[in-house]
């Protein structure tokens, strides 16, 4: 909790997405010893294993958080659900979140499509200012499934921003970097009368000693046996501004 701590508060988010997250107490103590957020929300989700989804904020709640299952006929398997906050600007402009952390890759493609499209689903019902964000687990290679599930309704991350990243993730047996990290910004923000999505400031944020191991890439916690570790995905961070 500590080196958690270290982290989210060099950078300081108005609003920060966690995944892995045991109980609402936990992030709740994490917060209350180590961050000082307004707004502490996690709901339950389906898998039984304390992996939940949960955001925290400086911004005012507008309506009570919701939970939605990602089990379908396609992918009828209990899973984190996807949960949804909506808070608001500070122009009282309304900013839907959906914090996301879909299957790993020990489960096929289809399962991430399938998140993928339950999360279309669901976001059609709503027209705010959209933002998701979380771990999606799409490799490289699968980067594909962005266009072909979403289409045109979303803007990527790191597809529009941090070009000189390499990501937030590295498999050390296959020496591969992959964005598992991801921000998705509904098309409202193209015309927006307000509010852009600053690709300039989309970026990976690692910049504590803490964060990186000795051969230039995420260092896990590992049970706090070392000086570094925090966790084996660095995070990424962007900035909405006002025009």
């Amino acid at each position: 909790m500590n080196r958690i701590g270290r982290v989210v508060r060099a950078y300081s988010p108005d609003i920060l997405f966690v995944q892995e997250v045991e109980n609402l107490e936990i992030l709740k103590k994490l917060n209350q010893d180590q961050l000082n957020f307004k707004e502490v929300i996690l709901l339950e989700g389906e898998d039984k294993r304390g992996i939940d989804v949960g955001i925290l904020t400086d911004l005012s709640l507008i309506n009570k958080a919701k939970i939605y299952s990602q089990k379908t006929a396609k992918w009828n398997k209990e899973t984190r659900g996807i949960l949804n906050q909506k808070v608001a600007l500070p122009d009282g402009t309304t900013l839907s979140l959906y914090a996301v952390h879909y299957p790993s890759q020990g489960s096929p493609t289809k399962a991430r499509v399938n998140g993928l499209e339950v999360l279309s689903k669901i976001t059609k019902r709503d027209n705010s200012l959209k933002v998701v964000a979380g771990d999606f687990n799409i490799i490289k290679s699968e980067d594909y499934i962005y266009q072909k599930t979403l289409k045109s309704e979303w803007t990527v991350s790191h597809q529009i921003g941090c070009k000189k990243c390499k990501g937030t993730y590295y498999y050390h047996p296959k020496r591969s970097w992959s964005f598992f990290d991801v921000f998705l910004f509904s098309n409202e923000f193209s015309n927006h009368p307000n509010w852009y999505v600053d690709k300039s400031s989309i970026r990976i944020f690692n910049e504590l000693e803490i964060q990186n191991s000795k051969w230039g890439t995420p260092e896990r916690f590992n049970d706090g046996e070392n000086k570094n570790g925090v966790s084996d995905h660095w995070p990424m961070v962007v900035s909405l501004k006002a025009l």
